[in-house]
């Protein structure tokens, strides 16, 4: 998805969950360099895991969560359509994903909500 409506982000923000897990991840539209997309993914998947871990959340509860953006990784035809960034959010084996007009740093948050603070300046423009 490209386009973040306020309904949508609104939906984001009232999300509770035991673990909702928000990545945010650079990513490339073209050329050579978009190999370095699913790369990024993996690596803020497994810093989701090393702090769902250290919480105590059981093995199966975190493959059960990571589960749907780990599918990314080896998706050649997802990565062909990106943007400047990409956020997801996963909670309850559930995972939502935009395709936005922002460079994002690498980020990785674990809570009971979704981090949707990085979101904020794409409404205002």
């Amino acid at each position: 998805m490209i386009d973040l409506s306020k309904k949508q982000l609104k939906t984001l923000s009232e999300k509770r969950a035991k673990a909702c897990v928000s990545i945010y991840i650079p990513t490339h539209k073209a050329g050579k360099k978009i190999e370095q997309n699913p790369i990024r993914l993996k690596n803020a998947l497994k810093e989701a895991r090393m702090i769902l871990e250290k919480d105590g959340l059981p093995a199966a509860e975190i493959n059960q969560l990571l589960n749907p953006a780990e599918t990314l990784i080896d998706d050649y035809h997802y990565w062909q359509r990106q943007s400047e960034g990409l956020a997801l959010f996963l909670a309850g084996g559930e995972m939502n994903d935009y395709r936005l007009p922002k460079d994002f740093k690498p980020l990785s948050v674990v809570s009971n909500r979704f981090h949707i603070k990085p979101l904020i300046p794409l409404l205002n423009e």
